[in-house]
């Protein structure tokens, strides 16, 4: 979202599922791109289809072969008057950084806010394997941001881990093409 009247820039992201390499060469892309392993958080109480993902909250995990692991909490669609107290124009704390902004797909617009940190190597691993509570997976400063502005209460601790896909960023699927594969690991559960 501009800052005081400033474009910092575009992102665009493309998603698909078939057709990889065709893609790729399109694209002018050698699909190189940076190893990683995302993973999502979500309620899985019984009876209960995604609660978090249907308000709008999403929180994710990437595990990064060749840099920092990190966590982000998103809530999108999110309005400006969701963003309570000082986190309206904030863009950086005590290891965090908040990244407001406009997703685009299709005809479809959503204001975004994203509250991201970096994470110890191995601490996604410690989670998964349940030698560390869940909340360790985020910082105070976005545990904060989630309770100042996701208008849910949320104990993170009670949320799962989902397990993580290992992918390429360039492969990185669309919100509802991760909806499926939540949806898919809750299934096999």
């Amino acid at each position: 979202m501009p800052r005081n009247g400033e474009h910092t820039g575009v992102e665009i992201k493309i998603s698909f599922d078939q057709q990889v390499t065709r893609a790729l060469d399109e694209l002018g892309l050698d699909g190189h791109g940076e190893p990683r392993r995302i993973g999502f958080l979500e309620d899985t109480t019984v009876g209960v289809a995604l609660p978090l993902f249907h308000q709008g909250i999403v929180l994710r995990v990437r595990q990064n072969d060749d840099d920092a692991d990190d966590t982000t909490v998103k809530l999108r669609p999110c309005r400006q008057s969701q963003l309570a107290g000082n986190w309206l124009g904030a863009e950086e704390g005590d290891g965090w950084k908040l990244t407001v902004e406009q997703d685009w797909a299709g005809s479809r617009r959503a204001l975004a806010a994203s509250c991201g940190s970096k994470l110890p190597k191995e601490r996604i691993a410690a989670v998964l394997e349940g030698s560390e509570p869940t909340h360790r997976l985020f910082s105070q400063g976005q545990a904060r941001f989630l309770a100042d502005c996701a208008g849910t209460p949320i104990n993170l601790d009670a949320l799962t881990l989902l397990p993580t896909d290992n992918r390429n960023p360039v492969e990185e699927g669309s919100r509802g093409e991760r909806a499926g594969r939540r949806r898919r690991a809750l299934d096999h559960r």
